[in-house]
This record gives structure tokens, C-alpha cells and sequence, in this order.
């Protein structure tokens, strides 16, 4: 029985962060492609996981940080 939730659990989990990062992606689309880190609602883990598949990129521009979608490639 554990098992079985701790499977479900972490589909779940998978599902949310992919709802969101989807979300996340959206909203960088309708701000031109970039927004300040500091004003995204959205969690490390999703802004994380983004990161890691290259869809987007953080930036220091000496006025603070910004999330960026990443170049078509």
C-alpha cells in the first residue's frame, strides 16, 4: 500500500510541476520573454526545473536578476 502512494504521490508531484512550469512559461511569453525573479510567483522547483530542460535562462544584469525564455534553436 505505501508503494502504491508513494507512486501516486509522486505522479502528482510531477503533474503539478509540469502544470506550472507550463503557467511559467506562458507568463514569460506574455511579458515579452523576460521578468524580473523577484516579482515571478512561481516556486525554485519549477523556476529549477525549467533551468535544467533550457527553456529558460537566469540573468544578472547588475539591477537584478532576470528569468528569461531561452533562444529558438
Amino acid at each position: 500500500m505505501a508503494i502504491w502512494y508513494r507512486r501516486k504521490l509522486e505522479l502528482l508531484v510531477k503533474f503539478i510541476l509540469t502544470d506550472q512550469s507550463s503557467l511559467c512559461l506562458q507568463y514569460l511569453g506574455r511579458c515579452g520573454g523576460s521578468a524580473r525573479l523577484c516579482t515571478i510567483n512561481f516556486s525554485l522547483g519549477v523556476i529549477q526545473t525549467l533551468v535544467n530542460q533550457k527553456l529558460i535562462k537566469i540573468n544578472n544584469t547588475g539591477a537584478g536578476f532576470f528569468v528569461e525564455l531561452e533562444d529558438a534553436k
